[in-house]
């Protein structure tokens, strides 16, 4: 067996691109923007209007269970363990740069429980879904029902995006 690792590894190391290193990277359940492309952008959608991606294009979203940041206080994520583990934190790059946006005053960032940075819009925490595929040509569902709260794709004004409720053609996220 220890061979079997041995030539894996070699063959990883003799082979360029053996490797995917431009896959988003995972680290205790936070999904973290690409070094390569910081950047959160628009993508047009069919019937529910344009919404945030990040620089790779998978789908942005808020939890109406946190709390907006804003003049009444600071941002707080309410999504840890399970719920960060389906829902993943986007943070800010190692570099700590926060990425501009449609709207770069709406960009920024708050801390979390562990002390790591993850990136907000209009003072909403942000998140990913884990398994979307910005490569599917299915359109991410515009509002999903789970762990005690609604998460939408994010506007380009910081808004909750759509009012139904949506499936299409995915597996339901577990509400635990």
């Amino acid at each position: 067996m220890k061979r079997f690792w041995l030539a894996a590894a070699l063959l990883c190391a003799a082979v360029p691109g053996a490797v995917a290193e431009e896959a988003p990277r995972v680290i205790e359940g936070e999904a973290v923007l690409n070094e390569g492309s910081p950047a959160l952008e628009l993508r047009q959608g069919g019937e529910h209007g344009p919404y945030l991606v990040d620089g790779e294009g998978r789908a942005l979203y808020l939890f109406s269970g946190d709390r907006q940041g804003g003049p009444d206080g600071a941002a707080e994520s309410r999504c840890h363990d399970s719920c960060a583990l389906h829902w993943q934190p986007v943070a800010v790059p190692a570099d700590g740069q926060v990425p501009k946006g449609p709207q770069p005053d709406l960009v920024a960032a708050i801390p979390r429980a562990d002390g790591r940075m993850q990136l907000t819009y209009n003072g909403w925490p942000l998140y990913i879904r884990t398994g979307d595929d910005p490569a599917a040509e299915l359109e991410p569902p515009p509002t999903v029902e789970a762990f005690g709260g609604r998460w939408s794709l994010v506007s380009p004004d910081g808004a909750l995006l759509g009012e139904q409720h949506a499936a299409i053609g995915r597996p339901a996220v577990p509400s635990g």
